[in-house]
């Protein structure tokens, strides 16, 4: 894939733009998805490892000890 913009960070404009085969947008577009979902499932297992989500602070989980910063 080629240049990402903000408002684009996967660079869907540029696999539609015009330029390549219509197989290759196909197996590009397969491996953004892929991708997507193995990212989604990864973090899934990550946030139920930790035991919290992405941007919750470890102290207000139950197990935190008291005083502790980030878990420790």
């Amino acid at each position: 894939m080629s240049i990402t913009h903000r408002s684009d960070p996967w660079g869907i404009d540029a696999l539609f733009d015009g330029s390549r085969e219509l197989s290759e947008v196909i197996e590009d577009v397969a491996r953004l998805g892929a991708r997507l979902i193995i990212q989604t499932a990864v973090e899934v297992e990550v946030d139920v490892f930790l035991g919290r989500d992405r941007y919750q602070r470890a102290a207000d989980c139950s197990d935190a000890r008291v005083g502790s910063r980030n878990g420790f």
